[in-house]
């Protein structure tokens, strides 16, 4: 089976799911709790509220905005993007060739696929994984500074 969303049959992740907000209540009480969890907890256990969401709901939970999916992740990664700027944390974060790569490899990405695809639905899809990309790598950056930090990710993701 083709993973071509346009022929792709309905009832298989394709076209039954574009655009349509399919989120339970009890996943949107979740973002809900974990993004004040991540807002008002220690710095170095901020990432944990991020890693239940990835862990535990399913990425098929989302709001569609005029076209533009936001699932679960992605509202937790603005809830990170919130905490760097209210609290300041990015302030530490300096500049590394890795951070050049990331950047270099998710635009060629998104440039290389929109370009095979040729469609705009193909360029909403690439800026959704840019977004991804560039969020959760930068809020993960500025908030896991040091060893203690890492030890308290794998003790959260052994807790998980």
């Amino acid at each position: 089976m083709s993973s071509d969303i346009r022929t792709m049959p309905e009832g298989f992740g394709g076209v039954a799911y574009k655009d349509i907000t399919n989120i339970h209540p009890l996943a949107a009480g979740a973002v809900v709790i974990l993004g004040i969890a991540m807002l008002s907890v220690p710095r170095r256990l901020s990432i944990v509220p991020m890693m239940i969401i990835v862990c535990l709901i399913p990425a098929v939970q989302k709001i569609s905005i005029l076209g533009m999916d936001f699932n679960l992740l992605r509202i937790m990664v603005l809830f990170g993007v919130t905490r760097l700027l209210l609290r300041s944390e990015y302030a530490e974060f300096t500049w590394k060739p890795i951070d050049t790569a990331l950047v270099i490899w998710a635009i060629s990405s998104m440039v290389v696929f929109s370009m095979q695809q040729g469609s705009s639905s193909a360029m909403i899809n690439r800026l959704g994984f840019g977004f991804d990309a560039f969020g959760m790598y930068f809020v993960f950056r500025s908030l896991i500074r040091d060893w203690d930090d890492i030890e308290y990710l794998v003790l959260g993701l052994i807790i998980i």
